[in-house]
């Protein structure tokens, strides 16, 4: 009887199904079963449970479930089966979204069927902007905020009043007409809504020249015929021109040339251009004879003993110089004091620092009485020379 016991005891046992605390799996546990031989003993037995599965929650792990088993000195046990441990993976799934009025559900599954949620934040509202009929509005749920804005006014025209561009409201009356003046095509018209009044105006002519007739401005109607060339005068440089359509007849004038100076270059005296470059001073008698700029290479004289001078009975106050070239003129003044007849003058010219003269001469004063004054004038040919810058003068 108790052999019978034993066995149905077994059976139960390994029929018995146990469940995983976390992920709900149903798995076998086989208990350990002691049995009762023929003398009454029970052997020791062990068991575990083969399908096994951990319980587990963010990659946590438990052991298998096992029975400690009862033994008896005369019994023989069952061994043991071991299941391998579980680890959750789990998946995000957005279960239900969120709005600006509430809070979405986020769910994490696991391919063992093992679930948990989290909540997802409220969205911000989708403002919609204030206009005048409405204040500024939550385009999802419908919120409000403020209140609404003034309306946007467009300015009164001749067929409408002053108007609301959103909402279309109006107020005041119909403005006055914007009226643009009549022309030889149209009559005085308004440019908003083309209302015309009054009649068409007269042409604007524009006078005729040599390239089109009387004309007018507006429409282009022409009338008569073209006018003659407006010619210009020919200068030195083109022919005689028409100033409205360039057109020319005839030859240029040619330049007027002014000859160049030692200061400016030869010109034209009609249109002012210049050719060359100015020409050499050109000195004489200590400067230039067109400019009048002092030769800086002029000989300079000195009488020797400074004047008066007396001789034979005539007194020289005065003694002027000159030169052309390499002669040299005296003219000479003075009185005669005393004495009758022809009186004889010597000259001579002596380079500065140098004992020998260049020129010498002698002239004489005629005809000239006692108390008359008298003027003599000398040339003196190859007294200058180009080596030497001072001279001194020897009258006696």
């Amino acid at each position: 009887m108790k052999k019978a016991l034993s066995l149905i005891l077994l059976v139960a046992t390994l029929m018995t199904l146990a469940s995983c605390g976390s992920c709900g799996d149903k798995q076998k546990v086989i208990n350990a079963v002691t049995t009762t031989d023929s003398s009454g003993t029970t052997p020791p037995s062990s068991t575990t449970d083969p399908d096994s599965t951990a319980s587990e929650t963010n990659s946590q792990t438990t052991s298998p479930q096992t029975t400690v088993p009862q033994t008896t000195p005369a019994e023989t046990t069952t061994p043991s089966e071991t299941q391998p441990t579980h680890k959750h993976n789990y998946t995000s799934t957005v279960t239900t979204k969120p709005t600006c009025t509430k809070k979405g559900v986020k769910t994490y599954t696991c391919s063992c069927g093992d679930s948990y949620t989290e909540d997802i934040n409220k969205t911000a509202h989708s403002w919609k902007n204030a206009t005048c009929t409405s204040p500024k509005t939550c385009s999802v749920c419908g919120a409000t905020e403020g209140a609404a804005a003034k309306h946007t006014w467009k300015n009164a025209t001749c067929t409408t009043p002053k108007t609301c561009s959103v909402c279309g409201e109006t107020t005041g009356t119909v403005a006055d007409h914007t009226w643009k003046n009549a022309t030889c095509i149209a009559p005085k018209t308004c440019s908003v809504c083309g209302e015309t009044t009054g009649t068409v105006a007269d042409h604007s002519w524009k006078n005729a020249t040599c390239t089109a007739p009387k004309t007018c401005s507006v429409c282009g109607e022409t009338t008569g015929t073209v006018a003659d060339h407006s010619w210009e005068n020919a200068t030195c440089t083109d022919p005689e021109t028409c100033y409205i359509c360039g057109a020319t007849q005839g030859e240029a004038l040619g330049h007027s040339y002014v000859a160049a100076t030692c200061t400016r270059a030869k010109y034209c005296s009609v249109c002012y251009e210049t050719f060359g470059s100015p020409i050499s001073h050109s000195y004489n008698n200590g400067s230039c004879t067109m400019c009048s700029k002092a030769d800086p290479n002029a000989p300079t004289f000195k009488i020797t003993g400074g004047l008066p001078i007396k001789v034979r009975g005539c007194v020289i106050t005065s003694v002027k110089t000159s030169y052309s070239g390499s002669t040299l003129y005296l003219t000479i003044s003075g009185n005669r004091e005393s004495g009758t007849g022809d009186v004889g003058i010597n000259f001579d010219v002596f380079p500065y620092g140098y004992s020998a003269h260049t020129a010498s001469g002698r002239e004489y004063i005629r005809n000239v009485s006692a108390g008359s004054s008298f003027t003599l004038t000398v040339a003196l040919e190859d007294a200058i020379r180009s080596e030497y810058k001072t001279y001194n003068i020897w009258i006696y």
